[in-house]
């Protein structure tokens, strides 16, 4: 007999989720997601139910599939098997740690809950005094996160992600959101979880605050470049590339120099003032 299950909801991309997780995984998710705990209610639930008969290699710890099921994406991997459902998801898993959950979560947004209307990115997602979003792509150690962090707590500016924010289309258009997926820094919950999208940056150091218009074609050659996916199959491929083309098109582009230490308010003067 299955041991009860105990729920845990926190702030998600969109809205709440709510998970239902055995004991042993639950306390450990409450400490990693403890600064996006809500008791709202959730439109959605992921559910970590049912052992499969798999047993963990280390050598195909990594190797994802994607089989198509009427339409429906499901993901299958060694550790886990997760199934979607029309209010979340369910999880046969074998997992080592609370933090394999933070993976399969990762794994089923990026793969499954956003496409075709919305992808994570390898960036941070900041939000300037003015309420406008901008996706700071940029390779990995390029200063994304020293970025972030001299932002946090600065009047007016918001931090949506300092690893990996979602970038959405909707009727209102296009919108960069708030993600409890972090990296170097600690989690925070921001004050604002989404904003409208103003521009896209591929992140450099330099010596001043600086900003230099990109074109349509290197901007989607930044997006396709710092979109999130794991072993992507090629119908994910068939659903980025429209995306990131009409993004650019509707969303400029441009190079951010940012030295290591700086003002935020230069920045805010670029982005808010003479920015896209």
């Amino acid at each position: 007999m299955n041991e009860p299950l105990e729920r845990l909801t926190i702030h998600f991309i969109g809205g709440p989720l709510t998970l239902e997780l055995p004991r042993k995984l639950h306390a450990g998710l409450a400490r990693l997601y403890r600064p996006f705990l809500t008791d709202g209610p959730a439109p959605l639930t992921v559910t970590f139910d049912v052992q499969p008969p798999v047993d963990y290699n280390i050598e195909l710890g990594l190797r994802l599939d994607y089989p198509e099921a009427g339409g429906r994406r499901s993901i299958r991997e060694p550790r886990f098997e997760l199934l979607p459902t029309e209010a979340g998801a369910r999880v046969r898993y074998r997992l080592s740690g609370y933090q394999d959950v933070d993976y399969v979560l990762r794994a089923w947004a990026t793969m499954c809950l956003l496409p075709p209307k919305g992808f994570l990115f390898h960036a941070a997602g900041i939000v300037t005094p003015r309420g406008r979003g901008f996706l700071i792509c940029g390779r990995s150690g390029g200063g994304k996160s020293t970025l972030a962090g001299n932002l946090l707590g600065r009047p007016g500016w918001r931090v949506l992600s300092d690893e990996m924010p979602a970038v959405r289309r909707g009727s209102g258009g296009w919108t960069v959101d708030f993600t409890p997926f972090w990296g170097d820094l600690e989690p925070r919950m921001p004050v604002v979880t989404r904003a409208g999208l103003a521009g896209v940056c591929a992140l450099e150091k330099g010596d001043a605050v600086g900003l230099e218009p990109l074109t349509a074609r290197d901007g989607a050659a930044l997006l396709l470049a710092s979109v999130t996916s794991y072993e992507p199959p090629p119908w994910f491929a068939d659903l980025v590339l429209p995306f990131a083309t009409e993004l650019s098109r509707r969303v400029p582009a441009h190079r951010l120099t940012v030295p290591r230490t700086f003002e935020p308010a230069a920045l805010a003067g670029l982005l808010d003032e003479n920015g896209p």
